[in-house]
């Protein structure tokens, strides 16, 4: 009980409540973390042929605009992301928390930049109406909150290996819950066991 209670301390950024147990309730935080890191790994590969196409356009035309610098600079991000989310797909299936801490701590940076240049492209797009850009900040925070959801999830596999709640991040809350019952009834019943004095079959003359 002590080990729980120390892991819900952590608080995910200091204030965003302590790390899940499962994803969305139905899925374990390892499928989890395999699906988020296959979902950057495609992602890497789109962002590799956005940033082909960029660079054909910052050396082939005279005149740039700003933005084209701030869509490259996310291509790049995604690419970059490509050897992380191979790490933390290696980590969650060895169960290695150092390489899930790796792609943890990555993805919270890329969090905080992706959110910085999306701003960034709404405020230099010059071609923008007002309204338009009060859709686009809508819809940047509707995909960053989705966003900060998986962060967490991947955050949340690393507190948990780090503290050895191996069965939690494999089987979900379910299944430690049923250990953790199958322990208790195996301790009460030794317990029950030690205090009754052991059978000893009387002993007839004859």
């Amino acid at each position: 009980m002590d080990i729980e209670n120390e892991v819900e301390k952590h608080e995910f950024l200091y204030y965003f409540g302590p790390p899940y147990k499962t994803m969305c309730n139905f899925m374990t935080l390892k499928t989890g973390v395999i699906l988020i890191a296959i979902t950057d790994i495609i992602l890497s590969l789109y962002g590799l042929i956005e940033m082909i196409g960029f660079i054909f356009t910052l050396t082939s035309d005279d005149k740039i605009v700003a933005t084209i610098y701030f869509y490259s600079m996310l291509a790049l991000l995604d690419i970059i992301a490509l050897p992380l989310a191979l790490i933390g797909l290696k980590g969650i299936n060895k169960l290695s928390q150092k390489e899930i801490s790796i792609y943890s701590q990555f993805k919270i940076i890329e969090f905080f930049i992706i959110a910085f240049l999306k701003f960034l492209l709404i405020k230099f797009d010059e071609d923008t109406e007002t309204i338009s850009i009060i859709w686009e900040c809508l819809f940047i925070i509707f995909q960053r909150l989705i966003a900060f959801f998986l962060v967490k999830i991947v955050w949340s596999a690393d507190i948990r290996l780090k503290h050895n709640e191996t069965i939690l991040v494999i089987h979900g809350e379910e299944a430690l819950k049923l250990m953790q019952q199958q322990a208790i009834n195996l301790s009460d019943s030794s317990s029950w066991s030690s205090s009754v004095p052991p059978y000893i079959s009387p002993s007839y003359n004859r």
